[in-house]
């Protein structure tokens, strides 16, 4: 459509009717708005969403004889959820499963910002060289902590065989 209107302003030289094209819109005018720039992201990510620590395995010094009893101290850092940690034993020679995977369910921090939590292990027979392997398991989320390892040599008792 357009619109015609006479100019207010008139001059001898002009006559008639000047005309001016204004555009007629039949629906209601958008509001102008300027984007809403995205909402920056997070600096720490949702609880569902961090990958549980790494744990750290400690072995007590000293020899360690086939068929001993050994105990494993396990620490983790502080992590918001509930935490697992699975252990199980290799023989590091032939990379066979030499104990089945355990649990330490119960971590009690240590006061030192970390969680804490133990396990016996018996000392593999008739390996020269065994390795302990443990990750930390999100109760909640299911997810896993990189896998952390330990190699410790096996004194071979004078009646063992290492066939």
């Amino acid at each position: 459509f357009f619109f015609q209107a006479e100019d207010g302003i008139r001059d001898y030289k002009v006559t008639g009717v000047q005309t001016c094209a204004l555009p007629i819109y039949e629906g209601t005018a958008t509001p102008m708005v300027s984007p809403v720039p995205p909402s920056p992201q997070p600096l720490v990510p949702a609880l569902d969403q961090l990958t549980p620590p790494l744990p750290h395995l400690t072995l007590p010094p000293g020899e360690r004889l086939g068929g001993e009893s050994v105990r494993l101290r396990v620490r983790v850092p502080f992590h918001p959820n509930r935490l697992y940690i699975k252990v199980w034993m290799l023989d590091s020679q032939t990379r066979q499963l030499v104990s089945e995977p355990q649990l330490i369910q119960h971590l009690f921090p240590n006061g030192q910002g970390e969680l804490e939590g133990s396990l016996s292990l018996v000392v593999p027979l008739g390996c020269l060289e065994a390795e302990v392997e443990a990750i930390a398991v999100d109760l909640q989320t299911q997810r896993e902590s990189h896998k952390a390892s330990q190699r410790f040599g096996i004194t071979l008792a004078p009646d063992q065989d290492t066939a």
